[in-house]
């Protein structure tokens, strides 16, 4: 199916970003220093893939399930996009207390981003078995929700363009880090 298959190429990359915050954090409760720069930038490109697209295609394809008589809870779903928000406003804080020398600021992203990422991983398992469950509502939906994909894909699509740009370099970045 092609909606699944769009959905699960930017989870990939949410994957990816997810990771490379979690060696971060590691390296971090290590007492090792990660440019604030980097944990900016991955948290930055962590919001523009879960606040925009990421979040509109689930809750689309939340609401044309529920239309079908399939029980789902959304408010599931859109809690936990509300608490990564607020997880993201915070950590944002904790770099710029980083980045100005802060002490402590180490240990309490190191903290935080341990509890974030562990959310990041939780809602990937709901969509997980979100999906699991709604395969065949799926397939059947599948030309009407490409439609609506594409009108979603149209809205962010030169920030997603500069967004994998990025991730490009930040990913290039980290491997000299994590080395």
């Amino acid at each position: 199916m092609k909606t699944t298959e769009i959905f699960m190429k930017e989870r990939t990359i949410i994957e990816n970003l997810k990771n490379m915050l979690e060696v971060s954090s590691q390296k971090m409760n290590d007492g090792k220093d990660v440019p604030p720069w980097m944990l900016r930038e991955n948290i930055e490109l962590l919001q523009i893939y879960t606040d925009v697209s990421h979040k509109n295609r689930e809750e689309l394809i939340v609401s044309h399930i529920t239309g079908l008589g399939q029980k789902l809870t959304k408010r599931e779903s859109t809690e936990d996009y509300d608490l990564l928000k607020k997880y993201e406003r915070f950590l944002l804080y904790v770099i710029e207390a980083y980045d100005l020398g802060y002490n402590g600021a180490k240990t309490v992203f190191a903290r935080y981003s341990k509890d974030y990422i562990s959310l990041i991983k939780k809602h990937m398992e709901f969509e997980t078995e979100l999906f699991g469950r709604s395969e065949d509502h799926l397939k059947d939906l599948d030309a009407k929700l490409l439609k609506e994909f594409k009108r979603i894909r149209g809205v962010p699509r030169k920030m997603r363009e500069r967004a994998h740009i990025r991730i490009r370099t930040l990913e290039r970045e980290y491997q000299k880090v994590a080395a």
